[in-house]
């Protein structure tokens, strides 16, 4: 039977202590980044989407240089296919199941972020919508209708404008899908 002293249990149980503090820490890091099972199921499935008509102010994006959003120059091309552009709309009516006064605030504070996946914005490109696309006109999109954690977007999977397809629901959702699965929570 082995006995340690006080000097070497105390030893022990501090390293342990450390060792169990790391790993928490490590599985709290990993949760935050990447999409974990809830995220995951919600966003790919189809039924999770709803149709809104919206009217868009400005097409943004996240520049991580200086943790901005900053108005997209369509003449440039965006640096990473990890960029999401963000569609800036300030109707809350229908989203976040807000009963806001309008009266109260601002209407700046009440922007609202749909966010495109880079495969689905390519696709927006390619198909001539920035160039179409009018601000503040009516504009269909179907979107998810889920902000998890601290996120304060919601995923476009499908866009209409003057009745013409320039992502169709079926190639957004396997796009948002597809970006979800490069970006797995470990847990």
């Amino acid at each position: 039977m082995l006995i340690y002293s006080h000097e070497k249990v105390a030893f022990i149980m501090k390293k342990i202590l450390i060792f169990l503090m790391l790993i928490i820490s490590l599985l709290g890091i990993s949760s935050c980044t990447g999409y974990n099972k809830i995220m995951y199921d919600y966003l790919s499935d189809s039924n999770n989407y709803k149709t809104y008509l919206i009217e868009v102010n400005n097409f943004y994006y996240f520049n991580y240089d200086n943790n901005h959003y900053e108005p997209i120059n369509f003449e440039e091309k965006l640096e990473s296919k990890y960029d999401q552009i963000y569609f800036s709309i300030s109707e809350l009516v229908n989203f976040d199941g807000g009963n806001y006064l309008i009266n109260d605030k601002e209407l700046s504070e009440y922007m609202v972020l749909l966010q495109i996946t880079y495969n689905n914005y390519e696709i927006l490109l390619e198909n001539n919508f920035f160039e179409d696309y009018k601000m503040c006109d009516s504009l269909k999109v179907n979107v998810s209708n889920l902000i998890y954690m601290d996120t304060n977007f919601y995923y476009i999977s499908s866009v209409s404008y003057n009745n013409k397809e320039y992502l169709n629901n079926e190639t957004g959702l396997k796009n948002i899908i597809e970006m979800m699965d490069e970006n797995r929570s470990i847990i």
